[in-house]
């Protein structure tokens, strides 16, 4: 591993961690904080999504909607979920558990998938 790589997973590993310590303190608000961050990273998104929607000529189906509308709903949940357990429960129990729940749930779908395919 190179010098550069090893320096950005530590830089993310203190942003995440910085950013769930921000969840926590921000739980007494719990959906507000939700909708305020989901809301600036709309915004923040909108022109690259637009430009890629422009310039790349993505062809939109209905069932690529529905997996975006899907996959938004479940990250909704996840990050009210979240929010409800830093306002129940200490950082050092609901930080591990949200971060093992999302991979175990992967697998268990893909999983799911796997079987489900003839």
């Amino acid at each position: 591993m190179t010098l550069a790589s090893l320096l950005l997973v530590v830089l993310a590993s203190f942003i995440h961690a910085s950013w769930n310590l921000l969840a926590k303190t921000a739980a007494s608000v719990g959906p507000v904080f939700v909708f305020a961050y989901n809301l600036i990273a709309c915004v923040a998104y909108a022109p690259w999504v637009l430009f890629l929607l422009v310039h790349e000529g993505i062809i939109w189906t209905w069932t690529g909607i529905g997996f975006v509308l899907l996959s938004g709903l479940i990250h909704l949940a996840y990050s009210l979920c979240l929010q409800r357990g830093y306002q129940v429960a200490d950082l050092s129990v609901v930080y591990p558990v949200a971060r093992g729940t999302g991979p175990m749930l992967s697998t268990l779908g893909a999983f799911r998938l796997t079987l489900a395919a003839p």
